[in-house]
């Protein structure tokens, strides 16, 4: 007579045979990397297509915002600046969200809500939008003049 098996003994059999199959793949494909079977490969993220010193961009906000945005607030007038000098962190420079974060003493999540409602911002043609826009054409000017 043939036993039962319960749903449960199969499932953790399935979990813990895949967990093992993905420990060995991990543990083949170190082994192959050191004998120089097959390359590491380095994941970076692209080059911004204008690369701007991350100094340079709050300078240039610092001039053009004031330097209100960098105390910790809500209130729409210091944190939609201090969104957008996130936003053209992100997108002129190759920091890390973490990096863009201690720059202004936040969070890399922060960073990343922030780039958010950037994008939000200029795809609704939100209020702000314009203000990004003219940000950014004086970003690129004065990097040009330098």
């Amino acid at each position: 007579m043939p036993t039962k098996l319960s749903t449960h003994n199969n499932v953790t059999t399935l979990k813990r045979a895949y967990a093992n199959s993905l420990r060995r793949t991990r543990h083949l494909r170190e082994m192959l990397i050191r004998k120089g079977v097959i390359e590491f490969e380095v994941k970076h993220e692209p080059m911004p297509e204008h690369s701007l010193p991350w100094m340079f961009i709050i300078k240039q906000a610092d001039a053009f915002f004031g330097t209100g945005y960098r105390t910790r607030s809500r209130f729409d007038h210091i944190r939609i600046p201090r969104q957008i000098v996130f936003y053209f962190l992100r997108k002129y420079t190759v920091i890390s969200l973490q990096e863009i974060g201690e720059t202004l003493g936040y969070d890399h999540t922060t960073v990343i809500s922030a780039i958010r409602k950037v994008d939000d911002y200029i795809a609704t043609g939100d209020k702000w939008a314009g203000v990004i826009k003219e940000f950014e054409q004086v970003l690129l000017t004065q990097s040009a003049n330098q």
